[in-house]
């Protein structure tokens, strides 16, 4: 379905006024993303409802999944990233028929992927509409990345006090470490790691040693949880990995290191910005996860509504003045910046940002990182600025 034809449904189904629907249809073109995308992000309106009239027009019947009913080994009948990307899970299986639920059963490219694997599995398929709150609930229930770590860490033949840094060998401080015989699963259970902090919309991952383990922590909705704990040996391998990953130093262990990478997880470009920091039981790592379709929002999706929005709108487009953003990490102050950014960035104007560190990407606006260490700080980069014809600095 289009975006048009959405909106013409839930106008004919009395979900969705004329005035709301055309401003949702312009706002959509100009963010280049789906109607029903944005309905879903600003509950606008119950999923539920919009699969009824989905369900309507495509004749394709809806369907409330319960997650506890969908069996472990029947999901695992659709790879974790395709049903990630296709927004599909596998609901039932019989001997001749699969059953799928789908977020967007008429989306061509997910019907060509299903369709393989049916015929791969030498099976028919049915298929019912579903929410994508559902397709969340049963794809975090079944997530795929505890089996992969499990899996990784049995193929490893761990020794005894093998990776360990001298203030964890307690018992065996005479042994040398010696690495791993493969890196490969170290690989995965990096990979693992960072592709299930991206499902979970996590902001931060940890990755701490301690004395007899090794803790990985994720920051979810601004608390850390603990998210898996993994051999004190496995430690200084994942955070070589990391570092390998970040172009980061491998053999400078005693200063901390800043890095970043991209990757593409769940068909999304994620940014991880890397920070390694040195402890007495070896090196620890924080990532930031820099996720554009979490982090970049517009100022009602981030609770600034009514007077509140219409104030700082008429204050960014005065040419005088300042608005002042303040908080503790983590409280919001860059997801805010980024989202007035995103208003003043317009075809007609010069958008110039000097950062530190550049976290998102914005198309139209040139984004400039500031580095200290080489004399190209803030006030410097502003001199740099002026000659560049800016409009909005």
């Amino acid at each position: 379905m289009t975006n048009q034809d959405i909106l013409k449904a839930l106008i004919d189904a009395r979900l969705l006024g004329e005035a709301e629907a055309a401003k949702l249809s312009r706002e959509a073109e100009s963010l280049k993303r789906g109607v029903e995308e944005i309905i879903y992000s600003r509950n606008i309106i119950p999923q539920e409802e919009v699969a009824k009239v989905k369900s309507a027009v495509l004749k394709i019947p809806y369907r409330k999944i319960d997650p506890n009913m969908v069996k472990e080994d029947v999901l695992g009948l659709i790879p974790g990233d395709t049903a990630r990307a296709y927004q599909s899970v596998p609901l039932s299986r019989t001997k001749d028929l699969l059953v799928i639920g789908m977020v967007h059963p008429d989306d061509p490219n997910a019907q060509a992927a299903l369709k393989f694997l049916a015929k791969q599995e030498k099976i028919n398929l049915g298929v019912y509409l579903v929410t994508p709150q559902d397709v969340d609930l049963v794809l975090k229930r079944f997530s795929p990345f505890s089996q992969e770590i499990q899996g990784a860490l049995q193929s490893l033949n761990l020794k005894p006090g093998e990776g360990l840094t001298s203030f964890q060998k307690i018992t065996r401080l005479e042994e040398g470490i010696t690495k791993a015989a493969t890196d490969a699963p170290i690989i995965r259970i990096v990979s693992s790691i960072l592709r299930e902090a991206v499902n979970l919309e996590a902001s931060d991952i940890h990755i701490e040693p301690q004395r007899t383990r090794t803790r990985v922590r994720l920051r979810l909705g601004g608390d850390l949880e603990e998210f898996i704990s993994l051999p004190a040996e496995l430690a200084q391998s994942v955070i070589a990995r990391i570092k390998v990953l970040s172009n980061l130093k491998l053999d400078e262990t005693r200063v901390p290191q800043d890095g970043r990478f991209r990757t593409l997880i769940f068909e999304k470009e994620i940014d991880f910005r890397v920070s390694t920091f040195p402890t007495p039981s070896g090196e620890k790592a924080a990532l930031r996860v820099l996720d554009p379709s979490v982090g970049l929002k517009n100022l009602d999706e981030i609770g600034i509504v009514g007077r509140n929005a219409d104030l700082l709108r008429a204050g960014i487009a005065k040419p005088f003045g300042m608005v002042l953003l303040t908080g503790p990490t983590g409280s919001g102050k860059t997801t805010t910046l980024y989202a007035l950014m995103r208003i003043l960035n317009q075809e007609e104007v010069n958008v110039i940002s000097l950062e530190d560190p550049v976290e998102y990407t914005i198309d139209g606006v040139n984004q400039s990182q500031v580095r200290p260490e080489i004399g190209y700080d803030f006030a410097s980069g502003l001199r740099q600025i002026l000659p560049q014809d800016p409009d909005t600095i």
